[in-house]
């Protein structure tokens, strides 16, 4: 006979307690993330850390597009592992994987009352892998962190739904994983807002707005948005613009056939479509499964609404469907045995499939692959001289120049901002002043950079415009400024040009630094 403890059950199976098990995978998924290199952003995100804590002013000196809490919860483990000696990027992780234990352990409070045994612990479990295995070599994103507080607060609203009694500190613990879930990106708010709005039909005359989760998220909500307001106000005066005018031009999606990218965010969501399908045939009834399977369509709406096509924006949608799906799967009574094997089936292939490509992608050496001429040109140009790399897309302009040890010589990711600023040809369009004025402010900003911090090479893509592709043309866009024109004139030559490929080499030796005052 098992007993249940009231905390995290102990279930002996292979002598083996359910703590124990959760404990390896998590283990078990913190070696994988830190074998499997990172595939997203992660590393501007601590190089953007790295920089704040060097005293540099984020928003000017170094440019980030996402608001200031993406970088400010970055910033720990950049100070951890400058204390420790440790790589920020490993005790980012380590930090990751704790903090899922801790939504774990919250989960497994709420769920009591709430859930069956059985779909309790299969919920710990799949809310662990869906937070850290589905999104291997992108851990810690922001989608993940908004699944974990999709969860917990809709659990939480199903014990209050069903007015279970429910200790404040548990439900302060919850508001903490919602505020900074729920406030990395404005899409996300959407889901507590219809959270409380459902918990009002269901509660009528009985719901109370003050409650120590709310009266915790609302403070915080208007802590942060203080802080943006009084610490970051470039955010919204520039980077607001910026990403307004030209993030729509940045993405896999932008390059391809409207039915194309159609059926690319179909296959990318088709676990959202399929577990509401296996709830409804399965008779499922459970308040907390169908808000689960709820907030997998909201997440699929997101990815929607964004229209990129990365892989890490439909981690939200795929976790919550998977976490629906498994709890319908656990459950110990109301489906035949065959429809809950087929259920677990389901699970398991879409798991097995959505965690599959990138793992393979790592394995292969695919994950993050420069242009050729960008590694050959890091790999023979000597240790000590400075390289900056002129291209749209941010493994050739950062990350794998970042990967081989080399230092990043401007305060942009990359040019990935040109796509959506520039006309068809690659040029400034004229037809657009909003838009012109943004191309300015960002090329001025690269001018500044190499007056600042002058390079000794500078390598850079350029593309004339060809049918169904854009021209792309940093190094004429930048020279339209005649000091600049003169500067590049002076001080650099052309020493090879290889498909589309540029690359000029400073003529005399490199000059010293100089202050490099923000621009924004």
């Amino acid at each position: 006979m098992v007993a249940d403890t009231g905390s995290l059950p102990q279930t002996r199976q292979l002598g083996l307690s359910w703590p124990v098990l959760l404990g390896l995978m998590i283990a078990a998924s913190l070696v994988l993330s830190l074998l499997v290199p990172p595939m997203g952003d992660m590393p501007w995100r601590l190089h953007v850390a790295a920089e704040a804590l060097a005293g540099r002013t984020v928003y000017a000196d170094v440019i980030e597009v996402n608001p200031p809490l993406w970088f400010w919860a970055a910033i720990p483990s950049v100070a951890l592992a400058q204390l420790t000696g440790l790589s920020a990027y490993g005790v980012l992780m380590i930090l990751c994987h704790l903090a899922v234990a801790g939504a774990v352990l919250v989960w497994d409070r709420l769920a009591q009352g709430l859930l069956d045994r059985r779909s309790r612990i299969a919920g710990g479990f799949a809310l662990a892998f869906a937070a850290l295995i589905l999104p291997v070599g992108e851990v810690g994103q922001r989608e993940s962190a908004a699944l974990v507080a999709a969860a917990l607060w809709i659990a939480l609203a199903a014990r209050r739904a069903q007015g279970l009694a429910t200790d404040w500190r548990l439900a302060l613990m919850v508001a903490v994983f919602a505020a900074y879930g729920f406030a990395l990106k404005h899409y996300f708010v959407v889901i507590p807002v219809l959270v409380e709005l459902a918990l009002i039909a269901r509660q009528r005359l009985a719901w109370r707005p003050v409650r120590p989760e709310t009266l915790l998220l609302g403070t915080a909500a208007i802590a942060y948005g203080a802080s943006v307001l009084t610490l970051t106000p470039a955010f919204l005066d520039s980077i607001v613009p910026l990403v307004s005018h030209s993030y729509d031009g940045f993405s896999p999606l932008a390059r391809i056939a409207p039915a194309e990218a159609a059926g690319y965010l179909l296959a990318l969501l088709a676990v959202v479509p399929w577990a509401i399908l296996m709830l409804a045939l399965s008779g499922e009834r459970r308040g907390l499964v169908w808000g689960l399977a709820g907030a997998a369509v909201l997440f699929a709406l997101v990815v929607v609404l964004q229209m990129k096509g990365w892989r890490y924006h439909a981690l939200g949608a795929q976790g919550a469907a998977l976490l629906a799906l498994a709890l319908a799967a656990a459950r110990e009574t109301g489906a035949p045995v065959r429809f809950l094997l087929a259920l677990v089936a389901s699970v398991a292939a879409f798991a097995a499939l959505l965690v599959g490509q990138p793992l393979r992608a790592a394995a292969s050496g695919m994950a993050l692959v420069p242009d050729p001429e960008v590694a050959a040109v890091l790999a023979e140009a000597p240790a000590d001289s400075r390289v900056l790399i002129l291209d749209s897309a941010p493994e050739n302009a950062f990350l794998h120049p970042q990967a081989v040890g080399r230092q990043h010589w401007s305060r942009h990711y990359s040019l990935w901002m040109l796509a959506g600023l520039t006309g068809p040809d690659g040029a400034a369009r004229t037809d657009d002043p909003a838009r012109t004025q943004v191309l300015e402010q960002v090329l001025d900003e690269f001018r500044a950079d190499l007056v600042c911090r002058p390079v000794d090479l500078i390598l850079a893509r350029q593309m004339p415009a060809s049918p169904g592709l854009q021209g792309f043309r940093p190094v004429e866009l930048l020279r339209i400024d005649p000091a600049t024109d003169e500067l590049w004139r002076s001080q650099f030559r052309l020493v090879e040009t290889d498909g589309p490929w540029q690359l000029w080499e400073r003529m005399a030796p490199r000059p010293a630094d100089t202050v490099c005052h923000a621009l924004r």
